[in-house]
């Protein structure tokens, strides 16, 4: 699970969900103390339990998918609390050598990653071992000491860096955004306001001083900017991905700028520019609904009703045109300083994109995507993979934590044991009503044909029609 510490334009990072006994305190000091240290977010590696067979090689494919998970969202840098490896059965040896293992898969599959420094955050009762233990040759560390009881962090005295030997300009964090002064169209850029492995959002002023945002096409695995701001293909094997994804980024646009709901983000122009393509819409001022909601804060019946009411009746909208957002999560719904929400960046050019480039896992929001978006193509998805989506934010609304991630919940399925996946109306009952549970467990069945299959249809269950 990956941490937002760096404010609203991390803000699409899932939440820290660790809980279990012995961990908060420490995780508490890290999250306290983020200004001290240069990183952008916090992978907590979670697992295996002392009864996982593997243990080694499971916990560094864990580590793994979170390094391409913080890939995918452009984090330079990063931290891993190794905040105590009794609690799940694995010694000091056998965590490093599954951090090396790790470090060295990734580092070497991935020679262009944006990831440039890797913290590794240990308590003091096992620094020693593993910071002794773990010398791979790939790369160095910074290893960080967590005093147990104490809600500091004390560095180790290197300056050292996990480094993954990428120094071209056009991958760097810093020099992929156009400056600030910049012209698009009739709009000048003034900053940037978030980072995307798709795009970047910019925010800037049109010829009456008026805010607006403007993202632009920038697919950072495939494209880079050259020295006059234009954007190109990476490689010549890029370049048809490039057009493609560019082509499809610009037809989701024209789609979205044919409607009119206050509860879906509108579209005031598209234009292009640099070899790439440039959206402008209205520039919101209010914060995330994720940010509301952190840390582990729920909300009152009356406020997500209120909250996600307009987003479904936008959606009704979207999908009578055939179009499905695909990328519903706490982080894409804002809400305005009026309290009224609007859902942001629909996610089906990204889908596209990730099919086309075998990348689809690492566009996929863990939590709030249901299965058949991790191994469907988009023909096969529909207005039931929105409702997936709107229920596990309404759920993360209700209980505090995102729901089990589908791939989670897929395993235990089939392995033919019992879905340890806890409902809604569970962890609801008592302080939300029947009707609202039921429907938001509805919208989270596994699967697909099982749930509600239009918003109409979902309404109903909540009393909305």
């Amino acid at each position: 699970h990956i941490s937002d510490m760096a404010g609203p334009e991390l803000e699409d990072a899932s939440e820290e969900i660790i809980n279990q006994k012995g961990m908060l305190k420490i995780t508490d000091a890290v999250a306290t103390t983020a200004g001290r240290l240069p990183y952008k977010a916090v992978i907590h590696v979670v697992g295996p339990n002392s009864n996982t067979a593997n243990k080694g090689k499971k916990l560094a494919r864990t580590i793994i998918n979170a390094l391409n998970l913080a890939q995918s969202r452009s984090f330079k840098s990063i931290a891993i609390p190794a905040i105590s490896t009794g609690i799940y059965g694995i010694t000091p040896k056998l965590f490093a050598k599954a951090l090396a293992e790790a470090f060295k898969y990734y580092f070497t599959r991935n020679p262009d990653t944006v990831i440039k420094t890797i913290y590794l955050c240990l308590t003091n009762d096992i620094y020693p071992t593993i910071a002794d233990q773990l010398t791979p040759d790939q790369f160095e560390f910074t290893p960080v000491q967590i005093e147990r009881e104490a809600e500091t962090m004390v560095a180790d005295g290197r300056d050292s860096t996990a480094r993954s030997g990428s120094n071209r300009p056009g991958n760097q964090f810093n020099s992929r955004a156009l400056p600030a002064g910049s012209v698009i169209k009739s709009y000048t850029i003034e900053k940037v306001l978030g980072y995307g492995g798709f795009g970047i959002t910019y925010l800037a002023t049109d010829s009456a001083q008026q805010a607006v945002a403007i993202k632009e096409y920038m697919p950072d695995e495939i494209a880079l900017r050259t020295g006059d701001y234009t954007i190109e293909a990476a490689t010549e094997n890029h370049k048809e991905q490039f057009g493609w994804g560019l082509d499809r980024f610009v037809e989701e646009a024209q789609i979205l700028y044919q409607f009119n709901h206050p509860g879906i983000i509108n579209i005031l122009d598209i234009t292009a520019q640099n070899n790439t393509a440039y959206i402008i819409m209205p520039y919101e001022t209010g914060d995330s609904l994720q940010a509301l909601l952190s840390p582990r804060k729920t909300l009152r019946e009356e406020d997500v009703i209120n909250f996600i009411r307009p987003v479904m009746e936008g959606l009704t909208i979207v999908h009578e045109h055939g179009f499905v957002h695909r990328d519903i999560k706490p982080a894409n719904i804002y809400i305005r300083d009026d309290n009224t929400s609007v859902l942001l960046d629909f996610g089906s050019a990204r889908q596209a994109m990730g099919e086309m480039t075998k990348t689809l896992t690492s566009l996929i929001s863990p939590g709030y995507a249901p299965y058949e978006q991790y191994h469907s193509k988009s023909d096969e998805q529909g207005p039931w993979t929105d409702i997936y989506a709107i229920a596990a934010t309404m759920y993360r609304c209700i209980a505090g934590i995102p729901p089990m991630d589908a791939l989670d919940r897929s395993r235990e399925i089939i392995n033919g044991g019992k879905e340890s996946f806890v409902t809604a109306s569970e962890l609801g009952q008592g302080s939300y009503s029947e009707k609202l549970l039921r429907a938001v467990d509805a919208g989270l069945q596994f699967n697909y044909r099982e749930r509600p299959q239009t918003i109409d249809e979902w309404s109903e269950m909540f009393g909305f029609l």
